[in-house]
């Protein structure tokens, strides 16, 4: 167990290192799963193999790794997928939520079943991921925007 003087000195030292450089910066915004009741197919459940296969392939042609950034919404779906590669390719993620996680989660997550409620937490708890949420980060959504817009902008601008 590291003494208070070690993790003093250590926190001191993290001062002076540079801040992470990306070499590449991989931004992804992509469909949720259908939700069961969805009338008009989009992004069927049985479709998640062939988009995580198309989004691994995609990463793997671009040689993403280690030494890169991805973003993305964290929603259930081609969120999720591309956040699952990059984490698996060592690839460091911020996942930006345009509402307070509550409220994410019900809106774009755990409709789909508890299976991506699971796969959102395992992808958050990541040591390679860092959650924010807008609210927190950039103040409350005007009335009249849309926050998905909104969210989209700002990791776009980022």
């Amino acid at each position: 167990m590291p003494r208070q003087k070690e993790i003093d000195f250590e926190l001191a030292l993290n001062k002076f290192r540079p801040p992470f450089d990306p070499r590449y910066i991989y931004l992804f915004s992509g469909h949720m799963i259908d939700a069961p009741e969805r009338a008009t197919p989009r992004f069927p459940p049985a479709k998640e193999p062939i988009a995580a296969y198309a989004i691994t392939k995609k990463l793997d042609e671009l040689d993403a790794g280690s030494k890169d950034l991805a973003l993305c919404g964290g929603a259930c779906g081609g969120d999720l997928l591309f956040a699952e590669a990059c984490l698996k390719l060592g690839i460091r993620l911020q996942i930006r939520i345009p509402f307070d996680e509550p409220i994410f989660l019900k809106n774009s997550v755990t409709f789909a079943g508890r299976n991506w409620r699971d796969r959102y937490f395992a992808v958050k708890s990541n040591k390679l991921t860092n959650l924010l949420v807008m609210p927190e980060e950039l103040g409350p959504t005007p009335e009249d925007a849309n926050p998905y817009e909104r969210s989209n902008l700002w990791q776009l601008y980022t």
